[in-house]
């Protein structure tokens, strides 16, 4: 996700992004179509797209790792399905070090965890965050399915 500017100017960025239990997750998108003269006057509302949860956690800690200060922190809670759980699937970047992870039960099938990560250098050009394997983009499937 690219980034203006990329002046790094907060101390700490807390979030709590939707996890799409509520509504499935979707974003503004930036689908533009030309204005014709007769449409100049009406009013516009844009169109959502689907937004995959694992985007959300991804472009948070791209955000994080350009735009806090050395030092800085980002914290938000990140569900996760209990039975596919481990610190391996959580989300990484290589500028920022997961300092704090406090887990808070939901369900018997799912808790969401606060994650605190430390920016602990200026990203590389490139450098991305990366979710292994997660239960993160199935959140919503398995916290309504009819199984145990």
């Amino acid at each position: 996700m690219e980034f203006g500017g990329k002046n790094p100017q907060f101390d700490v960025i807390v979030a709590d992004p939707p996890y799409g239990v509520r509504e499935k997750a979707r974003k503004i998108g930036n689908k533009e179509k030309p204005p014709k003269i007769e449409d100049v006057d009406y009013i516009r509302y844009p169109e959502k797209e689907e937004y995959n949860l694992e985007n959300t956690y991804c472009d948070l800690l791209d955000l994080a790792a350009n735009m806090c200060i050395i030092g800085g922190r980002v914290s938000f809670w990140y569900p996760v399905i209990l039975a596919d759980y481990c610190e391996e699937n959580l989300p990484k970047h290589p500028a920022m070090r997961l300092i704090f992870n406090c887990e808070q039960g939901l369900t018997r099938k799912s808790s969401r965890r606060l994650l605190t990560y430390r920016k602990i250098r200026e990203p590389q050009i490139d450098e991305e965050t990366e979710i292994s394997k997660t239960g993160v983009s199935n959140y919503r499937s398995v916290l309504f399915s009819t199984k145990n």
